[in-house]
């Protein structure tokens, strides 16, 4: 397919236990700089007591390991996602740094579960009449965040300037945010759905020029016989360059095992098996399902509306990156390494005296439809695990400042850059929407 493109590609790279995304220029000092950093803090987990508490503090990084490196010691069904994964404690908190130069849109989902609104990246009719509801009772249906006037997100925001803080809990148990609003834990992890507005450019800057993209994937159709075990692996290599550890054996839509391939009735039945390459990783099934994301206690946050033209921002350059989590215990099995050890809580934390952060926010209306879900601490109470809600703590406040960065930018699609196998190859789990694009999808207001 031929596209129209700037002098230059995106980057999507992991560095320092974050992701950067970037637009390289072919010729410096073309373009403004434009890039954009999301990183994952440890934190307090704040008591779920009913209190809005204030912006819990840094921790430090979580570690971030790129998937394709342990690829062979994952689940075929994490490999197959690409990107990145990190080690989390149950219920462990944190909350997501965003660093951005020049506007990004970023969607965020909780195990498939878009952290803003509430819904679920499958939509269906009554996805469209829970948002005509919303617009009814004046809510809003931004079901993303802008950078870089969002700096931090600490949680899925529940009701206008109210987060429930991130944590992580196992799937299968029916905590997690997915469980609750799809009745299924099928995806877990985080994924984030980037999108640029237009490169700037600079005075006196050079034209687009057309390019035409390239496939990332090849399918290759192989004849057989029944019942015959082959290696093909060799053959694939040495024909398509394609490492064994990359090969992949499809047939009639199921993957089949790896290196030597028993041929029966059903595949034969349907006269060819294909290959795909593709940075799939390997099987073992003795280990644990990846970690989901839970709620726990309320902060107080606000979520920045987009008051971006929609014409500016690259709706066909949306760069989906997968953060899966594990467990401390499956962590040590796939690296080798310890996790970071266990954070300090909330109450050993106040009492020596550290504090809760306090940053001045205009007033937004953005959040979700999160009603049916409920926190940690809730469910336990339900389950008759817990006996009330947590007791409060009363760390003492500072206030911050929140300088603000705007930018106006100017079209098109990209090549992007991946070297370190962030994206997920499936792409994002919804189509490009602005706020604009959602309500003329309702048909209220113009564009």
């Amino acid at each position: 397919m031929t596209i129209a493109q700037f002098d230059g590609q995106y980057r999507c790279e992991v560095k320092d236990n974050a992701i950067h995304v970037r637009f390289v220029e072919d010729v410096p000092g073309t373009y403004d700089l434009q890039h954009v950093s999301i990183s994952f803090q440890r934190t307090i987990r704040v008591p779920d007591d009913g209190t809005e508490y204030r912006l819990p503090p840094n921790l430090g990084d979580f570690p971030l390991f790129k998937v394709r490196d342990y690829d062979h010691r994952l689940p075929s069904e994490m490999a197959a996602k690409g990107g990145l994964f990190m080690p989390m404690y149950q219920k462990e908190a944190m909350w997501i740094n965003f660093v951005g130069v020049c506007l990004f849109m970023v969607k965020i989902y909780v195990g498939g579960v878009n952290a803003i609104s509430g819904e679920h990246s499958i939509e269906d009719a009554r996805t469209k009449a829970r948002r005509l509801k919303r617009i009814e009772e004046g809510k809003s249906i931004q079901d993303y965040i802008v950078t870089p006037g969002q700096r931090w997100l600490d949680g899925v925001a529940v009701s206008p300037g109210v987060v429930r803080q991130f944590v992580a809990m196992p799937m299968g148990q029916g905590y997690t945010v997915e469980a609750q609003l799809t009745g299924k834990e099928v995806v877990g992890g985080l994924q984030f759905e980037i999108t640029p507005t237009i490169p700037p450019k600079l005075p006196c800057a050079t034209a687009i020029t057309p390019v035409v993209g390239i496939p990332a994937c090849q399918l290759l159709a192989i004849p057989f016989s029944p019942m015959v075990t082959l290696d093909f692996t060799p053959q694939i290599y040495a024909s398509e360059y394609i490492p064994p550890s990359q090969e992949r054996l499809i047939s009639s839509e199921t993957q089949l095992e790896d290196s030597n391939y028993t041929m029966n009735h059903d595949h034969a039945h349907h006269g060819a098996t294909a290959f795909l390459a593709s940075s799939f990783g390997g099987d073992d099934v003795s280990l644990p399902k990846p970690m989901g994301i839970a709620m726990s206690g309320k902060i107080a946050q606000a979520i920045y509306p987009d008051h971006e033209r929609r014409s500016n921002w690259l709706k066909d350059c949306t760069m989906t990156i997968s953060v899966q989590i594990l467990d401390s215990a499956t962590f040590r099995q796939v690296t080798g390494e310890d996790p970071p050890p266990s954070p300090v809580d909330a109450f050993k934390y106040a009492e020596a005296g550290f504090p809760f952060f306090k940053l001045w926010e205009d007033p937004s209306s953005v959040a979700g439809g999160f009603e049916a879900a409920k926190s940690v601490n809730q469910i336990e109470q339900d389950r008759g695990l817990a006996q009330g809600s947590e007791a409060s703590v009363y760390p003492r406040t500072v206030e911050l400042n929140s300088p603000r960065d705007i930018t106006s930018p100017n079209q098109y699609k990209n090549p992007i850059s991946d070297p370190d196998s962030l994206l997920n190859p499936d792409g994002p789990l919804r189509e490009f929407r602005t706020l604009a694009d959602m309500l003329r999808d309702l048909k209220i207001g113009t564009c």
